[in-house]
């Protein structure tokens, strides 16, 4: 499971995954905005599962290693859960 290899990762691991979720939750994010719910047509996860996807990764960054770019992960999952609820 990629969430407890995440847990055990070394930090380039670690900064990579993350660099890899910022970029796709931008994405998401930003295609939320353009396109509205209809982006979720392209997931085969809903918006609950995504976003506990998205926060399960940032619990498991966080686990004995410190980044500053997880706070700004964690502010644009927070984003796209406002989204979500506001539409």
């Amino acid at each position: 499971m990629y969430l407890a290899h995440l847990r055990a990762a070394g930090p380039d691991v670690r900064l990579i995954s993350l660099a890899d979720k910022l970029h796709n939750a931008r994405t998401l994010l930003g295609d939320l905005r353009d396109v509205g719910p209809e982006v979720w047509k392209r997931f085969n996860a809903g918006p609950a599962e995504t976003l506990w996807y998205y926060r399960s990764v940032i619990e498991a960054l966080r686990l004995g290693w410190n980044h500053p770019l997880i706070p700004e992960l964690e502010r644009i999952i927070d984003e796209i859960d406002s989204l979500i609820k506001i539409k």
